[in-house]
């Protein structure tokens, strides 16, 4: 039985703008997991958009071609009635939660269809366990983990028990056990007749899928099916060498002494008992399981957060002498969530605004700007609004305006969230230069074959603590 049939579907944000999606043709079967992918920028999340019906609110788009939902016109349907047939995780979940804990987040789509409050309790309870969530029960939405916070918007979806699917990049910050517990449930639900569209880069992720979707310009440009994914993978991935060393050990930037932090209200720490010591000349990589502490360490590392027990030294001085915008000229951050940091009206005046502050020349900073452009592929979208950007353009975008600065030391949070294969090797590339001209790097990230081709040096995270900490050929002695 077809579940979803897309016929001729373009799609325009505005009136004379360019065709995000033109001519899609598909059909899904019910009980089928279907995966959608290609390169950053190609139109994914905007045909997940046009699925879901979220695209309605749009009153510039321009959507033409025809979208049926088992049998239904979804542009003829009620946002209640749609919201009985589709279920859609965004790419960014803090677009869509908004409850004060995660139990009332998963609740509330079940209270709105008004049933009985003992089934909504079931329902909840199911997919809490489910995607072993059951502990976050209490926590606010708010203070979660990037990759906690997907896993309480798919299960906020979940609860509404959907006949349709729509996971837009949720698997990208998902620690290895999340992804196999979610691996485990789609499957499931597969065998419960749901129809499943997952939109991924990293199509390990999803080798369990039964058909994959290449999109390329907004155009469907190929089909693949029965076992085809790894060979897609393997058209698309270029093996990397084993990092080297980029040079001997050198003196400490960072150094982290017995360092916490206590986020307010909480009795149990964040992070505990850090001791880290970050140099100038290697890539260093944070790993662990999601809401092990790596954002919330990084945070303490640039002044954001203040560290509750012990203390960090940049270059032998106390991290609290400094400014933020001290730390700031020194350290370039990128924020996991692109959209944190991105503020300006164009994506050329993003990339300059840092430049601007220092007091650089107009024609140096047209140099670096244009430099930047080109190199993360943005030119085409100089004058553009980088809200109207796509989350992997977005996430090119944040990294060029910090790496524009030229910072001594660069810490990326999950850098590679929303990166194609091809530009993720352009960023590899990008950060090796600079770390053989003594940028020191510090990269968390849930990427492990990212993480195995870039880093030198790998810290294991969990339950706020540092677990292991090994270097290319051999492990470091460390006090955690």
């Amino acid at each position: 039985m077809k579940t979803v049939l897309v016929k001729d579907l373009s799609y325009q944000y505005r009136p004379g703008g360019p065709r995000i999606l033109e001519g899609i043709d598909f059909q899904l079967n019910r009980g089928e997991i279907v995966v959608v992918t290609g390169p950053s920028g190609c139109g994914k999340s905007t045909l997940c958009c046009c699925l879901s019906g979220t695209t309605r609110h749009n009153r510039n788009g321009i959507i033409t071609g025809e979208i049926l939902i088992n049998g239904k016109n979804i542009l003829e349907m009620s946002g209640s009635g749609l919201a009985l047939e589709v279920g859609m995780v965004f790419q960014d979940p803090d677009t869509q939660l908004f409850s004060p804990t995660v139990e009332d987040e998963i609740a509330f789509a079940p209270e709105n269809l008004c049933l009985p409050p003992e089934h909504i309790q079931e329902r909840v309870d199911d997919v809490m366990d489910i995607l072993g969530i059951a502990s976050l029960r209490n926590a606010n939405p708010s203070q979660l983990s990037g990759g906690e916070k997907h896993l309480v918007a798919l299960a906020a979806v979940l609860a509404l028990d959907p006949p349709v699917l729509i996971m837009d990049e949720v698997m990208s910050q998902l620690d290895a056990n999340g992804k196999q517990k979610v691996a485990i449930a789609l499957q499931k639900l597969r065998d419960a007749g749901k129809t499943i569209i997952a939109v991924e880069h990293n199509l390990e992720n999803v080798a369990f899928a039964d058909r994959v979707l290449i999109l390329k310009d907004g155009k469907l440009v190929d089909r693949q099916g029965d076992g085809s994914l790894v060979r897609v993978e393997t058209l698309t991935r270029e093996p990397s060498p084993c990092p080297e060393s980029i040079c001997p050990p050198c003196q400490p930037f960072l150094e982290i002494s017995q360092a916490a932090f206590y986020y307010p209200r909480k009795t149990c720490p964040a992070v505990t008992g850090i001791n880290l010591s970050l140099d100038k000349k290697h890539i260093t990589a944070i790993t662990g399981p999601n809401g092990s502490g790596k954002t919330t360490l990084t945070k303490m590392m640039i002044g954001v957060l203040q560290a509750s027990e012990g203390v960090i030294h940049l270059e032998g001085r106390p991290l609290s002498e400094y400014s933020l915008a001290q730390v700031g000229r020194r350290i370039g951050y990128v924020f996991q969530n692109p959209d944190l940091q991105l503020f300006c009206s164009t994506v050329a005046e993003e990339i300059a605004f840092g430049l601007v502050n220092h007091g650089c020349q107009p024609a140096a900073i047209e140099e670096k700007v244009d430099f930047y452009l080109d190199y993360f592929e943005l030119a085409a979208y100089r004058n553009s609004w980088p809200m109207h950007l796509s989350q992997g353009e977005k996430q090119r975008l944040a990294i060029a305006a910090v790496l524009v600065n030229e910072p001594e030391f660069l810490i990326l949070d999950e850098p590679t969230t929303g990166l194609d294969d091809y530009r993720k090797k352009l960023l590899e590339e990008y950060l090796y230069k600079a770390a053989r001209l003594g940028t020191g790097m510090l990269i968390v990230s849930h990427d492990l074959s990212f993480v195995n081709r870039i880093a030198e040096r790998v810290v294991v995270m969990e339950k706020g603590r540092i677990q292991s900490d090994s270097r290319q050929g051999g492990e470091c002695d460390h006090d955690a």
